[in-house]
């Protein structure tokens, strides 16, 4: 069976949509779609993969009212800015933010520190108003990078049977979901989804994957153009 659908996986998109300055596979995630669509393959974003990256972008969003409740807390936003105050706003809105966002702030945070000793004068809303403003910015950023990719979103027919296929060990959640809705496209496509994933653990059950759903393979971005050009699934883990 040849494959005619590539399904990327949330994480790899949002790869892309951080950006190669937050997530250092965003070029690997860029590269494995181009050599995709080169390859004349449709791109799909698969449903389930779609309910995940709402899920993961509303997380993104949940910083800024996060931001917004620490600010509440300081007492004179008109005066000097000062690092404690900030340091302290900054460890209540990392503590709600996902791991590659807290590693955004924290280069936010550190460009604060910049900006506060180098004019010890400047206030404390202005200082604060750069970082949410910053935190602002990349939700949009991460939106429209992804948005940009103009992926065809699947969704199975409402009539349609569902796809009941064993368990695979280790895998649950949405990594479960994903295996069994690119199932369901390859059946409803009658052709092979190849389902593109960074993290190893669907890698390392390729074989429960291709026994339990026949129109699977699961495949790591770095392997994607061997497997288009003729590799196996055993090239593709």
């Amino acid at each position: 069976m040849n494959v005619a659908i590539i399904a990327p996986d949330t994480g790899l998109l949002l790869a892309v949509g951080y950006g190669k300055d937050i997530d250092p596979k965003a070029a690997t995630a860029l590269a494995a779609l181009e050599v995709a669509r080169k390859s004349g393959v449709r791109v799909i974003l698969l449903d389930s993969v779609r309910e995940e990256l709402d899920g993961k972008l509303n997380e993104i969003a949940e910083v800024i009212p996060a931001l917004q409740s620490a600010i509440r807390d300081v007492p004179n936003l008109d005066a000097p800015a000062d690092l404690d105050a900030i340091e302290g706003i900054m460890v209540r809105a990392k503590a709600a933010s996902p791991e590659r966002v807290a590693r955004y702030l924290d280069a936010i945070e550190a460009e604060s520190v910049r900006a506060c000793n180098a004019n010890p004068n400047t206030p404390i809303r202005e200082i604060i108003g750069g970082i949410t403003g910053a935190a602002v910015t990349l939700l949009e950023v991460v939106r429209a990078r992804i948005d940009g990719l103009r992926l065809e979103l699947w969704k199975p027919k409402p009539d349609s049977a569902a796809v009941d296929g064993p368990l695979i060990s280790g895998v649950t959640g949405y990594d479960f979901d994903h295996v069994r809705s690119s199932e369901a496209l390859g059946r409803a496509e009658d052709t092979q989804v190849c389902f593109i994933v960074f993290e190893a653990k669907l890698h390392s059950r390729q074989q429960e994957v291709t026994r339990g759903y026949p129109h699977v393979v699961v495949t790591n971005p770095n392997y994607l153009p061997r497997y288009l050009t003729g590799g196996n699934t055993e090239d593709a883990r």
